[in-house]
């Protein structure tokens, strides 16, 4: 019997055979909406990160959250306009901010950066007064201990509410997270909105938990 382990990297290179394996099945196969949910995977083997995503409806509390996870107020709250724009945080030697924008008539996003602590007009509704550029993201870096290791949090656009692109650009963020946090009002149950969204999480996430505001 051996008792000797394959080495990481030749695990990694194993698991990335095998799912160009996959992939090209699947394309071959015209299942699209199977490279869809294969392609992502593809590239975390390359990406020693874990992908931590804050979902829910409007106004429950997710960047709050955030905040309190890597105790920083690196997501705006405000009692009236909500989150537009995911903002994603990870590590970093020190604090900073960089706004990626899909210019029109461009192939690549522009990346730009930005002041950390005046996130606010970038990523809520208030600020986004169109323009030239459409935000896709902002990406925020934070010297903390708890990131260090590769753990990044996304603070998300809500669900359920009346601006369809919100929702569509957090069903978006799913492929590639591979935790979902879910907000949730504890003192109502479960809306319809909230269990569609979570029907949809559960096709293409491998953890979701959810997490209870209002106790």
């Amino acid at each position: 019997m051996n008792d000797t382990y394959a080495p990481l990297d030749a695990e990694s290179s194993e698991l990335t055979e095998v799912l160009v394996g996959l992939l090209s099945q699947a394309r071959g196969s015209g299942r699209g909406d199977l490279v869809e949910r294969l392609d992502p995977w593809l590239g975390r083997l390359d990406r020693p990160q874990v992908r931590v995503v804050v979902v829910g409806p409007f106004k429950r509390g997710k960047s709050s959250l955030v905040n309190a996870i890597v105790d920083a107020p690196v997501c705006p709250v405000d009692d009236v306009y909500a989150t537009a724009v995911p903002t994603i945080v990870s590590f970093g030697p020190e604090a900073g901010a960089t706004l990626i924008a899909d210019v029109p008539g461009e192939v690549e996003p522009m990346s730009v950066p930005i002041d950390v602590t005046d996130l606010r007009r970038h990523v809520t509704e208030s600020g986004l007064g169109g323009g030239s550029l459409d935000t896709a993201r902002v990406e925020v870096t934070l010297p903390r201990q708890l990131l260090h290791d590769g753990l990044v949090i996304v603070d998300s656009p809500g669900i359920g509410g009346t601006v369809r692109r919100h929702a569509a650009t957090t069903l978006a963020l799913l492929p590639e997270a591979d935790a979902l946090l879910v907000m949730t009002d504890a003192s109502q149950e479960f809306t319809e909105p909230e269990l569609a969204f979570l029907r949809q999480a559960a096709a293409v996430s491998p953890a979701i938990y959810c997490v209870l505001s209002k106790i």
